[in-house]
Order: C-alpha cells, then structure tokens, then sequence
C-alpha cells in the first residue's frame, strides 16, 4: 500500500484513480474470484472487505473540505483511499461501498438502518437476501459471515471474534443484536425490519457528519486474533483470550499508523484538525 506524502495526500470523495468497473477495482485489490451468488461467496466477499477499517478520520478530513461540511464517499473513492493510505469509512460509507461491490457481484442488498444505545438511525447494515431467507452483513461490526435473520425467536452465529445474538421483535418489526463477550452479553442495536430508502439513507449520511462523533479519532480494524480499537490516544487490543490496553502518550501519529495500518500522512492530517480544539490531540512540537 503507497504511503503519500504531505504535499501529495487528497482524500478522494469523487470517482477512483483506478480504471474499470467497482467488481474490476475491488478484485483487483482483494481478489476474490468468481462465483455463483451463495452463502459461501457473499462470506468471501464480505470477509475480504473487512480488511477495511472502520475510521472517521477521512470524513473529518473530507469534511474540512467541503464548502458545506458534507463530503459524502463513492464507492470507488472508498476503495481508492484504503489502496492509497490504509482508510476506510464510518458505517455509512462502508454499507455503501459493499452494497455497491455486493450489487456487481450479482446480489440485491438492502440498507438497513439501525438504532444504537444512545440514538436512533445512527448506524446501518446491509439484509442480502438468498433464495428464501435473509442474511445480515455489518462490515461496521465486522459480521462478515452471513447471519440469517430469524423469522421468530433469537440465533445464536459466530463472528471472528464473539459470538453474536439476533433476536426477532414482530411488534416492532425489528431485529435486536447483541455481542456475547467474556463478561457477559451486551446489547448493541436495533436492526429496523424493513430497508430504507435511498434518499432517507442519503439524509442521515449527511446528517452524520455533524454529529458529536466527528470531534474524535475513531479506528476499529480487524486482525487475524481479533479487532483492534482507537479512540484519540486510548487504544484497545481484543482477542479471543483477552485483550489489552494502552494510552499513546508520545509519537502519537507514528504509533497510532503502526498500530491501525493507516498512513502516518492521514492521521497527521486528521489529528491536526481536530487539535485546534481538542488540547489533549496536541503534540509538544504542536503547541
């Protein structure tokens, strides 16, 4: 992956410096292969796609662009930044960007937006349905292998790195998700029933970029043990037997890019913006 340069770095919101189609650009990256529309092949899509980290920094740093402080991604510049510098997106860019891969591998996803503990409709998934049932693929929670949707009750489906429950609300019409973690079970979201229109869908995104997340750095990326977690200065490694914890007190910029893969470039970039109010991202050789 080429490291850019000060001078050279341009989050890409438009179209990707990469010729051919979305499935071209994609295979070229990630190499897929061909395949039929199955279970097996949306897992392989699905789990390739993970490599892409959850982050926020390229929004911030879109935002600061942008006459309006809106600077949603295509598909294309999605894959183009994580070629050029390691980024990825908020859940929103994300579902968008598989949706868009998923579609030109032949499958009908759907968005699906979703309610987390402290708001509504500020997260979403994809529902890719397959012959008469339905799966449930979060690239933001990093569900990457199929999750059916149960028609009544609950299902119990492994992920990379915790189990996870979904249980069925008819009243609601909703979809409640949990994670299953060594100290207990943890509710995460509501999963609305039916999917969401594209304007909706491009409402909330944009709403998003003025939400109170875009005031921190926010990284989450999958490892082959587990996921590892940064907010600002306080990073969380997860595995299967355990996890641990630090806080990056000095050379913040060059150990949050060893930690996450993400360019040295962007995170110095991203961290400068927020800096102007946020004392605490400052470096000695900031102030």
């Amino acid at each position: 992956m080429a490291q850019a340069t000060e001078a050279s770095i341009r989050i890409r919101h438009g179209t990707s410096g990469m010729s051919g189609s979305i499935r071209e650009i994609f295979e070229t990256i990630f190499g897929v292969g061909a395949g039929l529309p199955a279970v097996g092949h949306l897992e392989r899509i699905a789990d390739r796609f993970a490599l892409i980290p959850y982050e926020n920094l390229s929004k911030i740093v879109r935002a600061s662009e942008s006459p309006t402080g809106v600077a949603v991604e295509t598909a294309e510049g999605l894959l183009e930044n994580y070629r050029l510098w390691g980024a990825g997106g908020t859940c929103f860019s994300l579902t968008h960007c598989l949706r868009a891969v998923a579609r030109a591998y032949g499958y009908r996803p759907e968005v699906h937006l979703a309610d987390l503990a402290r708001g509504t409709n500020n997260h979403c998934a994809l529902v890719v349905p397959l012959g008469d049932m339905r799966y449930l693929i979060d690239p933001g929670y990093l569900i990457t292998r199929p999750l059916p949707l149960p028609e009544s009750g609950d299902v119990l489906h492994e992920t990379r790195l915790n189990p996870v429950r979904l249980e069925r609300d008819p009243a609601e019409d909703s979809y409640y998700l949990s994670t299953i973690e060594p100290d207990g079970e943890k509710p995460r979201y509501r999963l609305h029933g039916e999917a969401c229109g594209e304007d909706e869908f491009r409402r909330v995104w944009a709403d998003s970029f003025s939400w109170p997340m875009m005031h921190s750095m926010l990284i989450t990326r999958a490892t082959d043990s587990g996921r590892i977690y940064a907010h600002d200065r306080f990073v969380r490694i997860v595995r299967r037997d355990g996890r641990e914890q630090f806080k990056i007190r000095e050379q913040f910029d060059r150990v949050l890019a060893e930690q996450t893969g993400i360019s040295i470039t962007l995170i110095r970039r991203a961290r400068g913006i927020l800096s102007e109010s946020k004392r605490e991202l400052r470096e000695r050789e900031d102030v």
